[in-house]
C-alpha cells in the first residue's frame, strides 16, 4: 500500500543574508566553477568543476579538494579529456570519493572511484564492478554514501526504460542493480531523473523525484533494494514546471522538499525561477509541530 505524504505549500519572503564569506581560490583555470560538492568532515570538501561558459560543449575534468577547511586547495583530473561532465560526487573522506559523470561526444556514463584523494582516478566498469553505464542512454544523476561501505547510484532510465540503479555493500567494489519491471519503469520517454533531487533520511530511507511534467517521488526504506511511490505536491498537475531538487529532514516524520523553476521546459512561468519550498510531514494524527519554511532560497546562503 503507498504511505502517503502530507504536503503544504507555503509562501514567504526572501531570507536575508547575515553570514560573512570569504572567497577562495581553489587553483581552478579561469573558466571552471566549482559545479558539486560533498563534505564528509568539517575540514573536508570535494568539488567537481564545470565551465558553463561552454556548457554541453567543453565540460571540465577537474576535482578540487580541500583537508584543512579551505585554508589550501589541490586539483585533480578524473580523466584527461574534456567530455565527460561529472554530475555528481560523493566523498567518504581526504583519500576515498566516487564520481559519476555523462560523456556529451559518447551518450555513455562513467564512475570513477580515487582512493589516493586523486592523485589517480579508477573507472570502474561491468566486468569487475557491475557498473553498466556505458550502455545507450546510460545517464548516472546522484551517488551517494552512508558510510564507508553502503552506497547508492540513481540514474535515468536505461535502454530498457526503467530508473538505473545501482547499490553497494562493500565500499564500491561491487555494484548490484535494483530491478524492479514495474515499479521503476518510467512513465514514458519524457521521464528521467534530476540533479540532486534526492535525500536521505535516518540511516536506511532515502528519496528521489522524477522530472517535470511527471514530478514523481520515489522512496525506499532499504537502501535502495525495494522502492514505492509516495504521494508528490504536483502529483497530476501537468503544466508545472518546477523541478524537486532536493530533500532535507528534520526527523523520520517531518522533512522539506525543496522545488526550483525549471527553464529548459518551455512554457513555464519566468517568474517561478526563485528557488521555493514545500513541507513534507508523514500522516498522522494530531497536530505535528511545522519546520521552518525558506521561500526565494536562491537569496540565501549560509558559512
Amino acid at each position: 500500500m503507498k504511505k502517503s505524504l502530507l504536503f503544504l505549500l507555503f509562501a514567504g519572503l526572501s531570507l536575508p543574508l547575515f553570514a560573512q564569506w570569504q572567497k577562495m581560490s581553489t587553483n581552478l583555470p579561469d573558466s571552471a566553477l566549482v559545479n558539486w560538492i560533498s563534505s564528509p568532515s568539517p575540514n573536508v570538501v570535494w568539488g567537481t568543476s564545470v565551465d558553463w561558459a561552454e556548457f554541453g560543449i567543453e565540460p571540465q575534468p577537474f576535482i578540487v579538494r580541500t583537508i584543512d577547511g579551505g585554508a589550501t586547495w589541490t586539483t585533480s583530473l578524473f580523466k584527461d579529456t574534456y567530455s565527460e561532465w561529472a554530475t555528481d560526487i560523493a566523498a567518504l573522506d581526504e583519500n576515498n570519493a566516487f564520481v559519476i559523470t555523462f560523456d556529451f561526444a559518447t551518450g555513455e556514463g562513467s564512475v570513477y572511484r580515487t582512493s589516493d584523494g586523486g592523485t589517480s582516478w579508477q573507472e570502474l566498469n561491468e566486468a569487475d564492478n557491475g557498473i553498466a553505464f556505458d550502455d545507450p542512454f546510460g545517464f548516472p544523476n546522484i551517488v551517494h554514501f552512508w558510510d564507508h561501505k553502503n552506497g547508492i547510484i540513481l540514474g535515468d532510465p536505461d535502454i530498457t526504460g526503467h530508473f538505473e540503479i545501482y547499490t553497494t555493500r562493500d565500499g564500491g567494489d561491487h555494484w548490484v542493480k535494483t530491478e524492479d519491471p514495474d515499479l521503476l519503469a518510467a512513465a514514458d520517454g519524457s521521464e528521467f531523473g534530476t540533479f540532486n533531487g534526492f535525500g536521505a533520511n535516518g540511516a536506511n530511507t532515502i528519496f528521489f523525484a522524477s522530472s517535470p511534467v511527471h514530478h514523481r517521488i520515489f522512496k525506499s526504506d532499504d537502501r535502495g533494494l525495494s522502492w514505492k511511490l509516495v504521494e508528490s505536491p504536483y502529483e497530476g498537475d501537468t503544466t508545472s514546471f518546477n523541478s524537486i531538487t532536493s530533500f532535507v529532514f528534520e526527523d523520520e516524520r517531518r522533512g522539506l522538499a525543496f522545488t526550483q523553476y525549471n527553464p529548459n521546459y518551455p512554457g513555464g512561468s519566468p517568474n517561478s525561477k526563485a528557488l521555493s519550498c514545500v513541507q513534507m510531514t508523514a500522516a498522522k494524527a494530531g497536530n505535528p509541530s511545522p519546520l521552518p519554511i525558506i521561500q526565494n532560497t536562491r537569496n540565501a546562503a549560509a558559512p
